[in-house]
């Protein structure tokens, strides 16, 4: 079997986790990528708790320790560990590359006006929701982007990330029904209007507030009430959310209508929320890759470690 390496078999995931995670030591397992490991416990002493009984691995399966995220509604998430998921399962205008440089995602392309404080994205015109009921359109966008900013929504963040929007400040204390800096100007092309010249407005929408959501599901929640849509989102991302069981496991499968190249390489990716220590579930093969904490490091680091054949040291 051929050493996993996280760079190679991930599409979205591996960019969101340098960017939460920045520079890390990590393991790399030899086992477990054909579908033949059971991933269930090896026996050991866990001190009398008893141990979840994990499914049988599937073909193409990765397996990851995750924490349960607080949230999966894109315009609510605060914190690295919902952005983890939010941004395999949806998507937005831009996004990053593995170089940390924006790039077209639903957005093929974007003009900028000579002030700098224009933007029009031009959409491509493939992008379906998860359900392949219909394609995205402009108008998602400016539901989203309004949703986010609706302080009936109760985000804390979504102003923080479009507040740069002309006419956000007006829509937030309800003096305007709408963001005037947000216009459709057909299904395929979003114009949004800033306040001023911004180097960094680009970059603040490829935060999960900027995603697209499905308006038919996400119309009347807020960010904590009506939740329910979230434990079945009609996303857009490389990844649809098979299963989220609270404190046990999160299971993302591959967007087969995924609308960017390279396709998820990944049938499976799942993430383990319980167990203890990650770098005693890799040893019992219950997940693929871990960090090495500060307590550990040393013991793998020695060349007589039978872990050390696994093991890549990085900085970021």
């Amino acid at each position: 079997m051929e050493t996993r390496r996280l760079i190679t078999v991930l599409t979205a995931i591996g960019v969101a986790i340098v960017v939460a995670i920045g520079a890390i030591v990590i393991v790399t397992s030899l086992g477990g990528s054909d579908g033949s490991s059971s991933g269930s416990s090896n026996g050991n002493d866990t001190g009398g708790v008893e141990t979840p009984v994990l499914p049988a691995r599937v073909s193409g399966e990765l397996r990851l320790f995750g924490a349960d995220p607080i949230t999966l509604d894109p315009a609510c998430a605060s914190d690295a560990s919902s952005a983890t998921y939010i941004v395999e399962v949806f998507s937005g205008l831009v996004s990053f590359d593995k170089d940390l440089r924006i790039v077209p995602d639903i957005a093929s392309s974007w003009d900028v006006s000579a002030d700098q404080m224009v933007y029009t994205f031009h959409l491509r015109s493939n992008v379906l929701f998860h359900d392949a009921s219909r394609r995205v359109t402009a108008g998602d966008f400016k539901f989203s982007m309004e949703r986010a900013l609706n302080p009936d929504t109760l985000s804390t963040v979504g102003e923080v990330y479009l507040d740069d929007i002309a006419g956000s400040d007006e829509f937030i204390k309800k003096q305007a029904n709408s963001v005037s800096g947000i216009k459709v100007v057909d299904d395929n092309t979003l114009e949004l209007t800033i306040k001023r010249p911004s180097a960094f407005f680009l970059q603040k929408l490829t935060y999960p507030t900027a995603y697209v959501v499905d308006q038919r599901e996400a119309k009347d929640s807020t960010c904590f009430q009506g939740a329910d849509w979230t434990r079945s989102p009609n996303g857009t991302g490389p990844f649809k959310l098979k299963e989220w069981t609270l404190g046990q496991r999160i299971i993302l499968t591959a967007n087969d209508g995924y609308y960017l190249d390279p396709k998820p390489a990944l049938k499976q990716v799942t993430f383990l929320l319980s167990g203890g220590s990650p770098l005693t579930m890799y040893e019992n093969d219950e997940i693929d890759i871990t960090g090495v904490g500060i307590n550990d490091i040393e013991r793998i680091r020695d060349p007589n470690e039978p872990l050390n054949k696994e093991f890549t040291e990085a900085e970021s």
